[in-house]
């Protein structure tokens, strides 16, 4: 019987390890194998590849504008958080400050943020996409902040909620992310167990089931 990952926000993930196999061997190429030289900058690389992860970026007006706006926005604030900063530990209300400096640049909300943001900081800034979003506040009665999420001035605020509760599932279960980021290691994916979580929560709460639907589970 094929191992199943419970979360304490809800989530009852089936056979995590071959859903995360499966995740990498397609996308892993894109975004997270793509190498960061350049931790304390926004490099015009971190916000290209983030097309591949929908950003919706598509077009180089944007692609422009985007790494300009946020390279002034985010690299003085980057300098003051180490590169290994961890959620778990790291003070959230730095992450949130992150985040809506980001969010002030035209085209950019969280989703668009998190996704360049995760790259200079990968053990602290999961992909809020809206996927995510949505699983988090739902499971924490929270939708009525579906709505802030499209305000630049509040964007990154109404992420806090997912983000805490986010945080806590990582605690929970960090032994168990730690040993996936062991196997996806040996296959070749290097990936933080932060990016693992993430991974795991988007492909459980996917409308659309582009992973789940490939193992057959109707109890996903």
């Amino acid at each position: 019987m094929s191992e199943t990952l419970e979360l304490s926000s809800g989530a009852r993930i089936p056979d995590p390890s071959a859903l995360l196999t499966a995740f990498f061997a397609e996308e892993w190429a894109y975004y997270d194998g793509v190498g960061d030289q350049s931790p304390q900058t926004i490099e015009p690389i971190d916000v290209v590849v983030t097309v591949s992860v929908n950003s919706f970026l598509n077009s180089a007006t944007r692609i422009r504008s985007v790494h300009r706006g946020i390279a002034k926005a985010c690299d003085s604030l980057l300098q003051g958080v180490p590169v290994e900063a961890d959620l778990r530990t790291f003070p959230l209300d730095d992450v949130v400050g992150l985040l809506h400096a980001a969010c002030q640049v035209k085209w950019v909300l969280v989703p668009v943020a998190a996704k360049v943001l995760h790259r200079k900081r990968p053990h602290l800034i999961p992909m809020l996409d809206t996927v995510v979003s949505d699983y988090y506040l739902a499971s924490t009665g929270r939708l009525d902040l579906k709505g802030a999420r499209e305000d630049r001035r509040r964007a990154a605020e109404a992420a806090r909620v997912p983000l805490e509760a986010f945080r806590e599932d990582l605690n929970e279960c960090w032994d168990q992310l730690t040993a996936f980021r062991v196997s996806l290691a040996n296959q070749g994916y290097s990936v933080t167990q932060l990016r693992i979580l993430e991974v795991l929560i988007w492909m459980w709460a996917d409308p659309l089931r582009q992973y789940l639907g490939r193992l057959g589970d109707n109890d996903a």
